[in-house]
């Protein structure tokens, strides 16, 4: 996924293990550890509600949400 400019912005979710994100620019790495509070996937919907987590210290709570239809 790429955000905005030079921004590239890679996570991994997982509903029982704490994973990763990572947000790469010109001035480098900076990575978080995510926590997943709650996580809802269907057939066009994807809902995540995480925890962003350094040192493991809560720096944010933060949603995903992301819907589609079906090309026609």
């Amino acid at each position: 996924m790429k955000r905005e400019d030079s921004w590239i912005t890679l996570g991994s979710f997982h509903q029982t293990e704490t994973t990763e994100l990572s947000i790469t620019n010109e001035h480098g790495v900076v990575a978080f550890n995510i926590k997943v509070e709650s996580m809802k996937i269907e057939s066009n919907f994807i809902y995540i509600r995480y925890h962003l987590k350094q040192n493991d210290e809560i720096i944010d709570i933060l949603v995903f949400e992301c819907w589609w239809e079906p090309e026609v």
